[in-house]
């Protein structure tokens, strides 16, 4: 889709990543009436940003260049949407409205991913990068002294 690799994980890799979560929830309560309830969801999240990207760390064979803008836009967005959350289910009922902002919490979440991208692309950042491409991972390589 030519979509760039930040608006890619955000919606399709995060889909794809929660997915089970989302489905289990929908039959627990749904169907089997059960209350798997917030903690399920909240947990994967947790699973999802830790032990995810651990794995694609020890999988990676150099080390792995990374923008501070990426990061820090995420893990704000995650606390809010965390913050959201609760709120949303503080007396334990959800209203249409409750729903339509977490939805359009998302939205500007991937409207805000796709812009920051747009913008890279024609002007010329001078951000510093945590870890340069030419670097050797050390949990791969260990450096000896």
């Amino acid at each position: 889709l030519n979509v760039p690799s930040d608006v890619a994980g955000a919606t399709f890799m995060a889909i794809a990543s929660s997915s089970p979560e989302l489905f289990t929830n929908v039959v627990g309560t749904f169907i089997t009436a059960g209350d798997i309830g917030l903690g399920a969801i909240v947990g994967s999240a947790v699973f999802n940003v830790l032990a995810v990207c651990a794995c694609c760390g020890f999988a990676a064979s150099t080390a792995l260049p990374l923008d501070w803008y990426p990061l820090t836009r995420d893990c704000l967005f995650y606390s809010i949407s965390v913050l959201l959350l609760i709120r949303t289910v503080e007396n334990r009922r959800v209203f249409w409205y409750e729903a339509l902002i977490l939805v359009m919490a998302y939205v500007l979440y991937i409207i805000g991913t796709y812009k920051y991208n747009v913008l890279s692309r024609y002007k010329n950042t001078n951000s510093k990068k945590l870890h340069s491409t030419d670097d050797i991972s050390p949990m791969l390589h260990p450096r000896e002294n």
